[in-house]
């Protein structure tokens, strides 16, 4: 996807299912390897799974799910065309999770991305320790076979932070990924979720 300007800033994508680790890498790669953003952030990722389940009652809420996430894909790239590299928090692989297959091919091409996978126990745990509400566990377990199905489908690298600290979790992303520091980290950090 590219800015309505026309530029291009390289893109890392960390994404996975809550609890999987992904905010902590995604947040630790700035500002050494590229600038944090969260196109999902605030209260839009609620209200796209909202959406994602009234259009499964309601098929033309589908168009809507899909026109909403790439807006917002689209704003976080304007924004932040200034930037070297960008490290997004959530992409089109959570996109995917939600999407019928019909809805994909505009994300195309998808870039570069890495998933954080655990397993429901450890998910439930982290969830359970930041204090958040676990909610259905079959949903939960939905999802973590979801991300782990699109991963293979479409040949994602996978970090199973089940075991790993951030910092390994970490180190392990920029290995897969064989990311290098950006130029200048200093001009790349603008943490401001979006």
């Amino acid at each position: 996807m590219l800015t309505a300007s026309g530029a291009k800033p390289d893109i890392l994508v960390i994404d996975g299912h809550d609890g999987a680790g992904k905010t902590s890498v995604a947040q630790r790669l700035d500002p050494e390897y590229g600038r944090y953003v969260k196109p999902f952030g605030g209260t839009l990722g609620d209200h796209l799974a909202w959406l994602a389940g009234t259009a499964r009652t309601s098929s033309e809420r589908w168009a809507e799910v899909d026109a909403t996430a790439r807006a917002a894909v689209e704003a976080v790239l304007e924004r932040h065309a200034d930037a070297e590299r960008l490290i997004f928090d959530r992409h089109w692989l959570s996109m995917f999770t939600l999407l019928p297959e019909e809805y994909r091919v505009a994300w195309y091409p998808v870039p570069h991305t890495v998933l954080c996978w655990t397993t429901l126990d450890v998910t439930l745990h982290r969830l359970d320790r930041r204090g958040e509400a676990v909610g259905d566990i079959a949903t939960h377990r939905h999802y973590i076979e979801a991300y782990a199905d699109l991963a293979a489908r479409y040949r994602v690298p996978v970090v199973d932070t089940s075991e790993l600290t951030p910092e390994e979790a970490t180190a392990e992303v920029v290995r897969l990924a064989g990311l290098r520091p950006v130029s200048d980290p200093r001009s790349s950090s603008r943490r401001d979720g979006g």
